[in-house]
């Protein structure tokens, strides 16, 4: 069973924003309140975005008043906070500014200095009116204090487009996986392998299907045709050995 970790925040009394990996492929999703006490979540809205890495939670009868989301998206230089649970430090504030405004398919991120420790992924980011600008997503680990949020108004969005469809982690988990099988059916490198496959350059094929595991690891024939050609390339290598040896018996008979 999959376990992780995250932080989150009320948007309304009853729905709760989070990022999307914190949870991807679980079965199940309990909210730790700052009391201690413990609830499982419904479900999660179906507008969802796994590229915005964006997810709100549905909590019956949550009760806790909600954070106010910004209409704006805050200029460099302005002063920014976060508040989560890194590495299990529940309730730790960081702050920072604004570094940039940057902007993707999906929408806006924010640049921030504030630091975006493990398990803090889904926390507010509040500007100095305590309204909150983001939610806080990811750290490059390879720059220093390059850490980003999607900026509010992704969720304001979501909230706009309310009411859709609560779907409960098996529904999720089946949206997901079949959304990767109709990714891999098209993917160029299918072509790549088959043709591996054909000229029996199994060390070829092994290359490519260990890439396109790493890609769509819900995909389970890929993990079936890696098997048997990891069969092949060690009957393969098998051969060779032999063909290696019988070359070593003849030249020491030879000599």
């Amino acid at each position: 069973m999959l376990v992780k970790s995250g932080s989150g925040f009320f948007i309304t009394s009853f729905q709760v924003a989070t990022n999307f990996r914190v949870i991807e492929g679980v079965d199940a999703v309990f909210l730790k309140y700052s009391d201690g006490s413990e609830r499982q979540v419904s479900g999660l809205f179906e507008n969802y975005s796994q590229g915005a890495d964006v997810a709100i939670l549905m909590i019956e009868n949550g009760g806790h008043g909600p954070l106010v989301l910004a209409g704006f998206v805050p200029q460099a230089g302005e002063h920014v906070y976060v508040l989560g649970n890194p590495e299990a430090l529940e309730g730790s504030v960081s702050d920072g500014i604004v570094s940039a405004r940057r902007r993707d398919e999906y929408g806006v991120w924010l640049q921030i200095t504030a630091p975006i420790s493990r398990r803090s992924s889904g926390s507010p980011v509040f500007d100095d009116a305590g309204i909150v600008v983001g939610i806080a997503s990811m750290a490059l680990k390879n720059g220093q204090n390059l850490n980003f949020a999607r900026s509010a108004g992704m969720l304001r969005a979501m909230l706009a487009s309310n009411p859709v469809s609560v779907i409960d982690f098996t529904v999720l988990e089946k949206q997901l996986t079949e959304k990767e099988e109709a990714a891999f059916r098209d993917d160029p490198d299918q072509r790549m392998v088959s043709i591996a496959l054909a000229r029996k350059d199994w060390a070829g094929a092994i290359s490519l299907l260990n890439k396109q595991r790493q890609k769509y690891p819900r995909v389970t024939s890929i993990a079936d045709t890696l098997s048997f050609t990891l069969d092949q390339r060690a009957l393969e290598l098998a051969v060779l050995g032999d063909v290696k040896d019988a070359l070593n018996a003849a030249e020491l008979g030879f000599k």
